[in-house]
């Protein structure tokens, strides 16, 4: 059988990602965002509804997910979550791999981007390790830009566009930022009635199950509220607050407004040039994702690092371009055109200097030193990381669990006040928290009093010595609670009768 050139442009990248997210496999439970998505999960495992009975706010795909991985217990459903991640990201380097070719840039250059590529999605760099909702949607987004180029199958992209919905906020949002300037395009090589035809195709494939998922969210007990207040009405209020503003004259400007000026700018101008013939599709569409992949990333306001995983596949593409034009130079008019386009970026600029610095949670010297020297030295470099299994953090937490799992029976409601919520995650008695770690209490005063009032009717109450209780919570557990147990900096209360 004849192997295709485009197989070996692709191994390496491969390879390199494989080997970049292996130690993954291998990590123990410390990471905050998948320990949320582990305790809803396994509350959705106890029969927990969403949204009403279990929070956290972003679409029901990422828990339903790790509440399959509950389901079949975390000592095997872990390492097929991680598994799973590795997956994804090979996925993404062979859609993005089709997408270099299709955009003619399939040769040296793509090969090129494509290791790039792999080492930031595979690495540590921006959280590639951590199986988050943008390891997800970067699969259903590139698998849309893909049919989109190739000018077929509308029905898939339809549900496409409604998997990203199911995945998160700024994924869909890429998605519908994206549809028009491919729009300009359909309208440019096709007949409106092709084009109006390509748009109904769309709607077929994301209304019906879209459908389906708001009849089921309101008839199972009336709860589209709840989803609509999760994943709309919240995300909006929080990215607001969190977006701050930029001081210019002593005008606060909000930094939504920077981000949108930028977008909607490079938008217009491009698809004006791109009408005219100015500048090629291929230039066009670039342009054009990578600025709204960068407004998607910087919605919410938020340095986390994972959040640039959105960014790669436009980062890929003109990283490919870049080099091409390198080795076959760059026209005086290309070059004005560039100019132009970062000079119109410069208001996205002041929302990327308000982020500030990316944290690194596992940096990639440490984390990857410490797990191959503990494979091939044979050193002890592993226990003394926070990522393993063998970390201190994680032996405690999975201590506790066990020793409480052993000792309380699962009939007594326990609530779970802490910053860990893969303790949530791995106590096997039926929470009754609501918001699985303390700081969701602190997002709105209503979540507090709700959380109180699960607390008054709960059996138990496993405090985490390691933070500091809420006055409203310390003063309800003084009252209600008497403590009758301590075991690894943890106090376990049982309500008075």
């Amino acid at each position: 059988m004849k192997i295709s050139k485009s197989f070996y442009f692709v191994l390496l990248p491969a390879i390199i990602l494989i080997a970049l997210r292996l130690p993954s496999l291998f990590e123990g439970y410390w990471y905050g965002d998948e320990g949320i998505y582990a305790a809803i999960g396994q509350g959705i495992k106890q029969g927990k509804h969403l949204y009403t009975q279990v929070w956290d706010h972003k679409p029901p795909l990422i828990y339903l997910l790790y509440g399959a991985s509950a389901s079949i217990g975390w000592h095997i459903g872990w390492p097929l979550l991680k598994l799973f991640n590795i997956f994804l990201g090979l996925t993404t380097l062979m859609i993005i791999n089709r997408i270099l070719k299709k955009l003619d840039l399939g040769d040296c250059s793509g090969f090129l981007s494509l290791i790039l590529l792999a080492i930031l999605l595979g690495s540590t760099l921006i959280e590639g390790n951590s199986l988050n909702a943008e390891n997800i949607f970067i699969v259903i987004n590139t698998a849309t830009f893909l049919l989109l180029l190739n000018h077929k199958h509308f029905t898939i992209v339809g549900l496409l566009i409604f998997l990203s919905l199911m995945t998160k906020v700024s994924g869909l949002i890429e998605l519908l930022l994206v549809i028009p300037i491919f729009s300009v395009i359909f309208f440019k090589r096709y007949s409106k009635e092709i084009h109006i035809k390509a748009i109904k195709r769309m709607m077929l494939g994301f209304f019906p199950p879209f459908l389906l998922l708001l009849t089921y969210f309101q008839v199972r007990d009336g709860t589209l509220w709840n989803f609509f207040y999760s994943n709309i009405l919240f995300n909006t209020n929080y990215s607001l607050h969190q977006n701050n503003f930029t001081s210019i004259i002593n005008l606060q400007i909000p930094n939504t407004l920077f981000k949108a000026i930028s977008t909607l700018s490079v938008s217009l101008i491009t698809s004006f040039w791109y009408i005219k013939g100015a500048i090629t599709k291929r230039m066009y569409l670039i342009i054009n994702l990578f600025t709204i992949q960068l407004f998607s990333s910087l919605l919410s306001g938020k340095n986390y690092g994972h959040y640039f995983i959105q960014t790669l596949p436009a980062i890929t593409l003109i990283t490919a371009l870049v080099v091409k034009k390198m080795n076959s130079g760059f026209s005086i008019n290309l070059l004005k055109k560039s100019v132009i386009v970062l000079i119109l970026l410069i208001p996205m600029m002041f929302a990327i200097k308000s982020v500030g610095v990316i944290p690194i949670y596992a940096h990639p010297n440490q984390y990857y030193r410490s797990f191959y020297q503990s494979i091939f030295l044979r050193g002890d470099g592993e226990r003394n990381q926070p990522w393993w299994h063998h970390s201190n953090e994680v032996k405690k937490i999975k201590h506790f669990a066990k020793y409480f799992n052993d000792n309380y029976t699962d009939d007594l409601a326990t609530y779970i006040y802490t910053n860990k919520p893969w303790l949530v995650a791995l106590i096997e008695n039926k929470f009754t928290n609501k918001y699985v770690t303390w700081f969701h209490l602190t997002y709105r005063y209503s979540h507090l009093e709700e959380s109180k009032e699960i607390i008054k009717s709960s059996d138990l109450i496993i405090i985490d010595k390691d933070i500091d209780l809420l006055p409203e919570i310390f003063e309800l557990t003084g009252d209600h609670f008497s403590l009758i147990d301590t075991y690894e900096n943890f106090d376990i209360l049982k309500r008075n009768k």
